[in-house]
């Protein structure tokens, strides 16, 4: 579940100034200022903070650090190029991207960076895009056109003597915001030709605004080639992708170490639970400033960590705070996140953005269920406002545990996808996300919903899979706001059973529709009402029934020479992992040759067990015997049935074929191709 805060996000800048001769000087960071604004002027604001911080508490550090638990979090990266040659310029090269995705996961995973903690966190470039279609993770796009783009670059408003572009830009490539960590890699920021000034920025989750998350960074400051071998498109002073740490902190909830310290005048409140970073295990202080050299800066002569200088605002030798990754410290100097941070990290990914991790973004298209024929109708929201909290924030089936945002935040992450359709920008939602139930067996669906208003979730299944839900049973029912013992997230859970006459082993669609309880009584029952505050989700589920086959009707001795004695056996096996369900029926024609006597209490004929004593034999029918049992047959298990018989040819000779079969449909299966078996007999007269 998220724990969702609000809706506009804060802003976070890396502005790493960089001038020459020396780093002395960085540019003032958006993020402080919009994020204090903010905090002293929305009292909404403050309280969510507050609450957040308390979560981080409750839950504590040695509670999320090395948890075994590994999160992982789906990246797209989107290149909004100019025209360029794959590999030139802002056109970077797949390689680039993949060296900034490995060197994160290094960075999260403490691999080669020893003063770190495992944070049990990685990034992989998603593998399926939005359609349920493969994908690299690398969206390229020329941004020629869009906003000026071709001269100014990206434009978030830091600077007020250029229109903002920011949203223009990103609507041009942007998936989910909810299901993937998007990336845009820019040719400028702020018309910054690419140069010092800002290099990346991002934005964090407690202020929520799906049109702008996610991060952004200059083309050449997104890759690790740390002595410049690679030949990627890196400054020297971004080769350790240090930029792409600091921001993807801020994405997950950090703030800068030195938060407080008035531009570096000032030093700022020590660091507590409920202050400062809101991390008591970094220090505080000022900004961090440089020991750099006088000339002409380089990769060979770069700026070194202040080791051994007192930090001023505690009067003692800087502790590990200008290692870190939030700090402006030296890119020669970042080497890790502090165990406070990582567990603020780690609950974010358990609320705010928990449906990163139970995203299938990271998924192989081949595990997929297949897609369901086109729905006849795709509702959507009418008015998917921004303060009603209402929506379907998390659906779970079986395999299925999917989490997206609220009606409003789905409304605005599902636009503007590269094939131009989207989840159509109104609320409504086709996830790839499906399982796999059985046909006869009943389930639990458990739809929850926001906690501000009151809601009403109705249920269907497309049984027949025709594209609409308007045959029998395909209506499965609803569910009123319930009381779950956790009223910020009401769960609403329906138990329904899979019938009999349901198509079997093709990918059939499931439909959920939330709105606000008020607006019942034109809810009920539609499975094309379009919610007023609520929304519309479908997924995909593919039913298995049972798929018995007479997988054996064995003859010992296979010669009768005159009258002798043998044993029948007839074995009926369940293929699947699917338990049959009602009556099994089981014939084997009458043939004068051969007699028995049918003993209900054997337990064995021959050399073989049987279970004679679940199965009624019918000798009525003038031209077969019948077999019938109503005990299930669990999957991948068998039964069987034997007879000792006494063979009499009398004065002929030849071969007979005997021929046992399973009455079509018996135990609710469908698939009627192998439920016949025969076995050849010799035979010779007295």
């Amino acid at each position: 579940m998220r724990y969702q805060l609000l809706s506009v996000l804060g802003l976070s800048l890396f502005c790493l100034f960089f001038s020459t001769p020396s780093f002395a000087q960085h540019a003032t960071c958006g993020f402080d200022h919009l994020y204090e604004k903010r905090y002293q002027e929305d009292a909404e604001f403050r309280a969510e903070v507050k609450k957040f911080n308390k979560l981080v508490v409750e839950k504590k550090t040695s509670q999320l650090i090395s948890s075994g638990v590994v999160y992982t979090i789906p990246v797209v990266v989107h290149v909004l190029h100019t025209g360029q040659d794959i590999g030139t310029g802002a056109n970077i090269s797949d390689d680039q991207i993949m060296s900034a995705i490995d060197n994160m996961n290094d960075a999260f995973r403490a691999v080669n960076y020893p003063n770190t903690s495992d944070a049990e966190i990685e990034f992989c470039l998603a593998s399926l895009a939005p359609d349920c279609s493969a994908t690299t993770g690398i969206i390229r796009t020329d941004a020629t056109g869009t906003g000026n783009y071709e001269n100014i670059g990206i434009t978030g408003g830091s600077d007020p003597n250029l229109a903002v572009n920011e949203v223009d830009v990103k609507n041009l490539s942007r998936w989910p915001t909810d299901q993937y960590y998007n990336i845009w890699i820019v040719t400028e920021i702020d018309a910054n030709d690419g140069g010092n000034g800002i290099q990346g920025y991002s934005y964090v989750p407690i202020l929520e605004n799906n049109d702008k998350d996610g991060t952004v960074m200059l083309y050449n400051a997104f890759g690790y080639d740390p002595d410049g071998s690679l030949g990627y498109e890196l400054k020297f002073y971004t080769g350790e992708n240090e930029t792409i740490k600091h921001e993807t902190g801020h994405y997950l909830n950090l703030q800068h170490t030195f938060i407080g310290d008035s531009n570096g005048t000032d030093c700022p409140p020590a660091s507590t639970d409920m202050n400062g970073d809101f991390c008591e295990d970094t220090e505080a202080h000022k900004r961090t400033g440089h020991d750099c050299p006088s000339g002409p800066l380089s990769l060979n002569d770069p700026c070194l960590c202040p080791v051994g200088q007192i930090n001023d605002c505690t009067g003692e030798v800087f502790g590990p705070v200008i290692h870190n990754f939030m700090d402006y410290s030296v890119f020669t100097c970042m080497d890790r996140f502090s165990d406070d941070q990582i567990a603020r990290m780690r609950t974010v990914l358990e609320g705010n953005r928990s449906s990163l991790i139970t995203s299938l973004g990271c998924s192989d298209p081949a595990s997929l269920i297949g897609a369901p024929v086109a729905a006849s109708c795709t509702p959507s929201s009418t008015e998917p406002t921004e303060n009603t909290n209402m929506g379907i924030w998390n659906v779970s089936l079986n395999t299925i545990d999917y989490s997206s945002g609220a009606t409003y935040s789905d409304n605005i992450s599902y636009t503007a996808l590269p094939d131009g359709n989207g989840g159509g920008g109104d609320g409504y939602v086709n996830t790839c996300a499906g399982t796999e139930l059985n046909i006869g067996g009943t389930y639990t669906i458990n739809v929850t919903t926001g906690a501000a208003n009151p809601e009403i979730v109705t249920y269907y299944i497309d049984y027949n899979n025709d594209g609409d839900f308007e045959d029998a049973d395909e209506y499965l029912g609803f569910v009123a706001d319930a009381s779950n013992g956790n009223p910020n997230y009401p769960e609403h859970l329906l138990d329904f059973t899979i019938p009999g006459t349901a198509v079997a082993d093709t990918p059939l669609r499931l439909r959920v529709i939330s709105d606000y309880l008020n607006n019942f009584n034109d809810h009920l029952g539609d499975p094309c009402y379009s919610p007023q505050y609520g929304q519309v989700e479908d997924y995909t589920v593919k039913l298995a029934s049972c798929d018995l086959t007479l997988s054996n009707i064995s003859i010992l001795p296979s010669i009768a020479q005159g009258e002798t004695e043998m044993a029948w056996t007839i074995k009926i096996q369940e293929l699947k992992n699917v338990a049959t369900t009602g009556t099994i029926t089981v014939v084997l024609p009458k043939d004068p040759k051969y007699s028995f006597v049918w003993d209900e209490t054997a337990t064995s004929i021959g050399p073989t067990t049987v279970n004679n004593s679940i199965w009624s034999l019918d000798t009525s029918n003038d031209s077969f015997y019948i077999w019938t049992t109503e005990e299930s047959i669990l999957g991948n298990n068998s039964t069987t049935l034997g007879f000792v018989v006494s063979y009499n040819p009398g004065s002929t000779t030849g071969v007979a074929n005997y021929t046992a079969s399973i009455v079509s449909g018996s135990g609710g299966e469908n698939n009627f191709l192998n439920n016949i078996d025969a076995e050849s007999l010799s035979f010779f007269s007295n």
